[in-house]
């Protein structure tokens, strides 16, 4: 595999170089003409365009005309740099203090706020993003959607008479970071990513180097639908930027490609806001090893067989799709969904802690083709209703539509619910024997040894049988199966393990009862 590689789907609309023409706009001109010179301010390249105050507050803008309508793909953005230096000046956020402009024409504009001297104390460039499909907060004119000016907006709610405080840089519409690659030392990694990111010719916006970590939004890829990823990283933080006016999956953790491995070690992964809290999603079933991580405040998280999560903690999530994977030593805090795990093996999933907020359900096991059984070991909850059948808030919320036998094996005793079609059976501090192999229709007892003390018995077997017990050590049964066409099946002192086992059971045929 080739070294990693950072590409970017992001496709310029305007590089606020000195070629470009950029205007104010209609509606938003109180503020001096665009200088595309400015070489002393700038993020991105290098130059910028910025604008004086003069005396006179209001609305001042900083737009660019493409010439033609710009197409958004369904979920990009259109992402800005932006600069204001008399942050206080500005209105605040809820007065419209700094936002973005986007139409069809220089009299016809959208208006979306992003920032205002409340949110934006200390200035400085900043990169925001918006979703031009999302609704505005304003317009002017009567634009028709078509995205073919883009810019930014200023409300000044006090004079400023020095300099060129408004300043604008490169603009771009897309979403995506992808990183491929990553063979033999050198993985895929968050500082890879953000030194592709920061590069004085790219200031992409989607994943900066900042103190102690890593701010990160759009689509952070690893691999592809044709290339694999390697990506290895430990040891640092990832904050995951608020923005309020893109789709709130704007933002994800994209991990694709069969072939592609990523181990996060040691890592926290942060929502900076409420809209986009940041999903993390396992596409192709790559092998991900997650180790002692953190997820604070964020989206929902897709998890796939090859999947392995130990030793970390989910606080304020969404639901996490198990789909197969492994969860092992976790913490699961007050996590928002209606359910904080969704899963199709239970089994799977141990030693974890569930701390409920009042009104979710720790582990909902989702619809399964058979009734099966599961031994649910090291798990805890606490804040769920108490143990037993409840209505709500529950450990267990059985929306198989099936029969379920869940033993307890350490840990707490979980209360339930019952979906639809669903029954379950908690068995605690107990194991199970299943007989397996019988002919449908026989007659199983099973006796303490030496006795004819019957511990469990039916009439009328399937082709199993299960058999609850208490574990005791040095405790022996005998099993007797009886059908009339085959021959008596007797097994003596057959000792009891300590853990669920099966035992196959081979009758056979009576010829002489057969024999006319």
């Amino acid at each position: 595999m080739a070294n990693a590689g950072y590409t970017t789907d992001l496709s310029v609309v305007a590089s606020a170089e000195a070629a470009e023409t950029w205007v104010e706009l209609v509606g938003a001109a109180a503020g001096g003409n665009p200088d595309e010179t400015e070489t002393e301010n700038y993020v991105h390249g290098s130059g910028s365009v910025s604008q004086t105050m003069g005396t006179a507050t209001g609305w001042k803008s900083l737009a660019f005309d493409l010439g033609s309508p710009r197409t958004i793909a369904a979920g990009d953005a259109s992402f800005h740099w932006l600069y204001f230096g008399a942050p206080l000046a500005l209105g605040t956020l809820a007065n419209s203090g700094m936002g973005i402009a986007i139409g069809n024409s220089t009299a016809n504009w959208k208006f979306w706020k992003v920032r205002g001297k409340d949110t934006y104390a200390y200035g400085g460039w900043i990169n925001v993003a918006v979703d031009p499909t999302c609704a505005a907060d304003g317009q002017q004119g009567s634009p028709t959607g078509a995205t073919q000016v883009f810019g930014s907006a200023i409300n000044l709610c006090a004079a400023v008479s020095k300099g060129n405080p408004h300043a604008a840089d490169v603009i771009r519409t897309g979403r995506s970071i992808v990183v491929t690659g990553g063979g033999g030392s050198l993985y895929g990694t968050f500082s890879g990513a953000a030194s592709a990111n920061d590069a004085s010719g790219s200031r992409w916006g989607l994943c900066q180097a900042i103190d102690g970590g890593y701010l990160v939004k759009g689509r952070f890829q690893i691999g592809t639908a044709t290339l694999s990823a390697d990506f290895r990283n430990s040891n640092t933080s990832v904050l995951i930027q608020d923005l309020p006016r893109v789709s709130p999956s704007f933002t994800v953790f994209d991990i694709r490609n069969a072939d592609s491995r990523v181990d996060w070690t040691n890592i926290s992964f942060s929502s900076l806001g409420t809209n986009t809290r940041g999903i993390l999603s396992a596409y192709n079933n790559a092998d991900i090893n997650i180790e002692s991580c953190s997820f604070t405040d964020m989206d929902s998280a897709w998890f796939a067989p090859n999947s392995t999560i130990n030793n970390s903690t989910f606080r304020r999530t969404d639901t996490i799709v198990q789909s197969g994977s492994t969860i092992d030593g976790c913490i699961f805090d007050s996590c928002r969904g209606s359910m904080t795990i969704s899963s199709d093996n239970p089994a799977l999933i141990s030693n974890s802690s569930f701390t409920s907020d009042g009104s979710n359900n720790a582990i909902e096991i989702k619809t399964l083709g058979a009734s099966a059984a599961y031994t649910l070991t090291g798990l805890t909850y606490s804040n769920y209703a108490a143990a037993g059948s409840a209505a709500s808030n529950v450990g267990i919320y059985n929306n198989s539509g099936q029969y379920l036998e869940l033993t307890i094996n350490g840990g707490d005793e979980p209360s339930y619910t019952d979906g639809p079609g669903a029954s379950t059976l908690i068995i605690t501090g107990q194991r199970i024997l299943t007989l397996t192999g019988l002919v449908a229709g026989s007659e199983v007892r099973i006796y303490s040894a030496g006795t004819t003390t019957e511990l469990a018995g039916i009439e009328t077997c399937d082709t199993s049988f299960d058999y609850p017990y208490t574990f005791a050590s040095d405790t022996y049964v005998d099993i007797v199966v009886h059908n009339v066409d085959y021959l008596y099946y007797r097994l003596e002192d057959y000792e009891l393990l300590d853990g669920n086992s099966s035992l196959p059971i081979q009758q056979q045929t009576d010829r002489q009862y057969n024999n006319p």
